[in-house]
């Protein structure tokens, strides 16, 4: 005869307890991943950028090799309806794709991946500017615009010779700014002005400001200098000297570009190498 063994099986599957803590660690350790997993990712977006600055300016030194070791044109407007900027004159020493009329191609090398503005306008976007003043000496990597003509209708950015950086390390030439406006083709948001936003400026002067605002990396900007390297920074370290001491009336060496506060002191926004 043929016995059969009629008892139950224990059971073996999970306990709800032991399922509860099994989710329970599966949400810590995602807590705790996901946050790193999103730092690689802007990591990786960051030196893209970094790479695309340094890119930027080595092509700038590129055409100032060619051009009487001068800079280009931060902006150059004729006819009053037309102009072209910095990054066409840097067109031909850069990574370029797409149409080759100024303004319709694309250029990768001018847009930071992490720049996620909403641009004005069907252009594509321009994630970077070069620093100067609204003043003709003041003592920035380009000079005070200029204007001629019966009505004002030339007008030019010029760029600086090679021989007045007397710091090329430390000199800005190129920094990030997302700006609505900031776009290929358009010349309206070409610069920035040294960090800020600066109390009583207007919006638009405080949007050129933006060095100083919601850095995009890490709670940092990335800047190429007059040198060829790129680095990234917090904007504190692009406004001061370590072992000055700055008052309300400090002004550099050469006596420019200092406000007469202590929310835009020199830093590495000008030439001199003491300031």
């Amino acid at each position: 005869m043929i016995s059969v063994n009629l008892r139950r099986r224990p059971a073996t599957g999970f306990t709800l307890i032991e399922l509860l803590v099994v989710i329970a660690i599966i949400a810590i350790l995602a807590s705790i991943l996901f946050p790193v997993f999103a730092q690689a990712r802007e990591k990786a977006r960051q030196t893209a950028c970094l790479s695309n600055m340094k890119q930027i300016g080595l092509a700038m030194n590129m055409y100032a090799q060619d051009s009487d070791e001068t800079y280009p044109p931060g902006r150059y407007r004729f006819n009053n309806n037309d102009a072209w900027t910095w990054d066409h004159y840097i067109g031909p020493y850069a990574q370029k794709s797409g149409a080759v009329v100024y303004g319709q191609g694309n250029n990768p090398y001018l847009f930071c991946p992490s720049d996620t503005t909403v641009r004005n306008g069907t252009s594509n976007p321009r994630s970077y500017a070069i620093p100067m003043s609204g003043v003709a000496n003041a003592d920035m990597a380009w000079k005070g615009e200029t204007y001629s003509g019966s009505n004002n209708e030339f007008y030019i950015t010029e760029g600086r010779a090679l021989a007045e950086f007397q710091a090329p390390a430390s000199t800005i030439l190129v920094a990030e700014a997302p700006l609505r406006d900031n776009r290929i083709g358009n010349n309206t948001d070409f610069r920035v002005i040294s960090p800020g936003p600066v109390p009583g400026n207007s919006v638009s002067t405080q949007s050129r400001d933006l060095p100083g605002n919601k850095p995009l990396h890490s709670g940092g900007w990335n800047y190429a200098f007059a040198d060829g390297h790129a680095k990234w920074f917090r904007p504190e370290q692009t406004v001061r000297t370590a072992g000055l001491t700055y008052s309300t009336s400090f002004l550099n060496a050469n006596r420019f570009n200092c406000y007469g506060d202590n929310v835009r002191p020199c830093g590495m926004w000008t030439l001199d190498p003491n300031d």
